[in-house]
């Protein structure tokens, strides 16, 4: 059955990605705490954080910002000197996290709208995906055709952009770049294909607080593989290619990503690290 044409509507808060994990129940030396809503009177979304500091366990700070009226909230001393540096202050500390998953923790979720600079957290994986960029198998066909003269092939009606941010922060955890490389057992197609899983992983195996096992994105993340011909090395290759939003309308970015090292190369800029593309899909 040929699939439905649709176009992408604007989506204008953008996923940044895991900022901690916090308890999905009320468990002994926990408290109750409710996140700032995504909007002025709207329903407050709840979790758990520890009163103590516990084995594998971080500092949760809630700062915020004077002149938006909006908290952020952190988990690592990376996040908190990036918030400083865009004016939220006053640090509070909430409780304590953890920052890897178990069987007790949910994903606390981070997202900011660039139109009204505001952010939103929530453990509601439903929400993000209800408010994010994504953008239709239609398009994606058409733009990434563009680029490369070759439409890929695409196998869903719709697919996840996060921010570049989040993208990286899937990379990091896959730790696909640090493998070892092999001729024959672990080479670029198989870098490839196995950062591609990862994404794949990284969108369906979590727990939501909803339910006991959920998807935490409800359409795939818009990563490919792409398979050409390297003019620098003279051979086939296998990358990957990606594309991110901001959030803002209409603002998409594509990558080409060296799953061996994790390097984001713009598109169309480095086009040309691929010739003669063999076969490309999402």
């Amino acid at each position: 059955m040929p699939r439905k044409k649709t176009k992408t509507p604007p989506r204008e808060w953008a996923y940044q990605g895991v900022q901690c994990y916090v308890s999905k129940a009320k468990r002994p030396d926990h408290t109750l705490l409710r996140l700032a809503p995504r909007e002025p009177n709207k329903r407050h979304r709840r979790c758990w954080v520890a009163t103590h500091s516990l084995s594998g366990h971080v500092p949760l700070y809630r700062l915020h910002h004077q002149s938006r009226n909006d908290y952020c909230y952190c988990a690592s001393i990376e996040s908190l000197e990036a918030a400083r540096k865009e004016g939220y202050g006053n640090p509070q500390c909430l409780g304590y996290v953890m920052i890897t998953q178990d069987a007790q923790h949910v994903p606390l979720m981070r997202t900011f709208n660039p139109e009204t600079s505001r952010y939103y957290h929530t453990t509601r994986v439903k929400e993000v995906d209800a408010c994010a960029p994504f953008i239709t198998g239609d398009d994606l066909e058409d733009d990434v055709g563009k680029i490369f003269g070759v439409k890929p092939k695409t196998f869903d009606n719709h697919y996840f952009c996060p921010t570049r941010r989040a993208a990286e922060q899937v990379i990091q955890n896959s730790r696909v770049p640090g493998k070892e490389y092999s001729d024959t057992a672990m080479d670029c197609d198989d870098y490839a294909h196995l950062l591609k899983s990862a994404f794949i992983e990284d969108a369906y195996n979590i727990y939501d607080l909803e339910s006991a096992l959920a998807p935490r994105r409800s359409t795939p993340y818009a990563l490919g593989v792409v398979c050409g011909f390297s003019p620098r090395d003279k051979r086939r290759h296998s990358m990957n290619i990606l594309l991110t939003s901001d959030g803002r309308v209409d603002d998409y970015e594509f990558w080409l990503v060296e799953p061996q090292t994790g390097e984001l190369l713009p598109l169309p800029k480095y086009r040309r690290r691929l010739t003669g593309i063999e076969f490309l899909f999402f």
